[in-house]
């Protein structure tokens, strides 16, 4: 097998929850123990759970992407063509100012809604603003 990520992807690996499907316990055996190989944490997903579990990776990983991706959008185009702070021009290419404006809130806010579930809300929402989110 090769492997055909960065060298990030690769420091991603230990530590990792890693699920684990088989048709039977050699099976789980095997991938349990190629898990432990790469340093990753293995669990089992039962055969009845596999589409559900799917569904909530592919849900947390290609939402968060749009979510941030919108929200970046947003940002750029109040932003556009304006030099801040006598830097650099906001424009389209990515890893601009929008992108390490939003990065660090992002992560923070991810960081905190999985320690802290829904206690991570803040601002208009967390206090039941209906108006100010309106």
């Amino acid at each position: 097998m090769t492997f055909t990520g960065s060298d990030e992807d690769l420091a991603r690996l230990p530590d990792t929850c890693f699920g684990i499907t088989a048709t039977d316990e050699v099976g789980y055996a095997i991938g349990q123990s190629l898990v432990l190989e790469i340093g990753g944490d293995p669990f089992r997903v039962p055969e009845h759970a596999r589409t559900q579990y799917h569904a909530a990776l592919a849900h947390a990983s290609n939402h968060l992407v749009t979510l941030v991706l919108d929200a970046v959008d947003t940002l750029r185009a109040s932003l556009r063509g304006e030099e801040l702070l006598g830097q650099e021009l906001v424009g389209d290419a990515p890893g601009g100012l929008p992108e390490r404006v939003v990065g660090p809130l992002a992560r923070a806010a991810l960081e905190n809604a999985l320690q802290r579930g829904q206690a991570a809300l803040t601002g208009p929402v967390a206090r039941g603003d209906a108006a100010a989110v309106g």
